[in-house]
């Protein structure tokens, strides 16, 4: 089965940091996919690597998302990752897994994949994310 994730938690990697301070047990940034399967009991959390195959993959998601050249850029560059999910309700049991875990940081819920890179693409340049929704409250 392919993985077609539809909903998204965009996060600033610093969260990894707060996780570790609250947890008696090493977690690694490339890990916290496999820190909430293990804490939520299920195996359908994804994660993302950034990467832009090579110049044609470059202007064809620029096409594909309405994006400016910067905002592709930013997001490469931006210290953000996401969390990916087939459904909303594991996104947003997600996010409350990762509260009592002790995140405080502001993450970002979306079920819109140009939002991912324009969110992250803006955290990069404000060191904030531009809007909050239900995963900051």
């Amino acid at each position: 089965m392919s993985w077609n994730p539809k909903f998204f938690i965009i996060y600033p990697r610093k969260i990894i940091a707060e996780i570790e301070k609250c947890s008696t047990e090493y977690l690694c940034a490339g890990n916290l996919s496999d820190k909430l399967k293990e804490v939520l009991n299920v195996k359908s959390i994804g994660s993302e690597l950034k990467i832009i195959w090579n110049n044609n993959h470059k202007w064809q998601l620029i096409k594909d998302y309405d994006l400016e050249i910067i905002d592709l850029e930013d997001y490469v560059k931006s210290d953000c990752s996401i969390l990916t999910f087939k459904t909303e309700f594991l996104m947003k049991k997600s996010v409350k897994a990762l509260r009592k875990l002790g995140v405080k940081s502001e993450m970002i819920c979306t079920d819109n994949y140009r939002d991912v890179i324009i969110q992250q693409a803006f955290y990069k340049r404000n060191g904030v994310f531009f809007h909050s929704n239900e995963a900051e409250r």
